[in-house]
């Protein structure tokens, strides 16, 4: 099976919904080329909106495409069995967490066209953005994800190793944060004299 796999707690701004209803109009479709992908869900969230996605994924009979993940500590083996990982964030993030974790572990990445991912993600570089709820470019992106060789996912795996690598290692962001305090710091001490 190849998993699209949506890591984060369920509610109506992380988009799981949204991405329910792109999956199944991607697993409806008549050529049979995603008979083999499944939609793995973290069950972490509102009960109120878990329920709901259940009753659609009844409704529309993908019980056997959809799968719920308990909450787990490590979610590091999922992230690695995952084809493609989705961020479907409804309101622009001030960093994708998600986002960054799946491309330093070189997989395919899809988020919304807003918030932090657009400094994060190259589209077709080294993941894929769409359009902010819109099914159809959430749509487009899915299947071209599901649908490169072996060696556009290494090449563009690669290419996101690449880019947390260089933008986002820990230690750099320890000294922007570091930086950042000295200078509120440095600002306030002068505006007291």
């Amino acid at each position: 099976k190849r998993i699209i796999f949506m890591p984060g707690r369920v509610s109506s701004l992380k988009g799981q919904w949204f991405l329910l209803k792109t999956f199944i109009t991607l697993v409806s479709n008549q050529q049979h080329e995603f008979d083999d992908v499944v939609l793995l869900l973290q069950s972490v969230g509102k009960k109120k909106s878990i329920a709901k996605l259940q009753t659609m994924i009844k409704k529309k009979h993908v019980q056997d495409k959809v799968a719920f993940l308990p909450y787990q500590q490590n979610l590091l083996p999922f992230y690695e069995s995952a084809a493609v990982v989705v961020n479907a964030s409804r309101r622009p993030e001030t960093f994708g967490r998600t986002v960054v974790e799946a491309m330093a572990l070189e997989k395919i990445t899809i988020a919304p066209n807003h918030g932090a991912a657009v400094e994060q993600i190259n589209d077709g570089v080294n993941g894929f953005l769409f359009i902010p709820e819109s099914t159809n470019a959430l749509l487009h992106n899915l299947q071209l994800a599901l649908l490169l060789s072996p060696q556009q996912q290494q090449t563009i795996g690669q290419q996101a190793r690449r880019t947390v690598i260089e933008k986002f290692s820990l230690q750099d962001k320890q000294q922007e944060l570091v930086k950042l305090f000295s200078e509120v710091i440095a600002h306030y001490a002068a505006r007291a004299l």
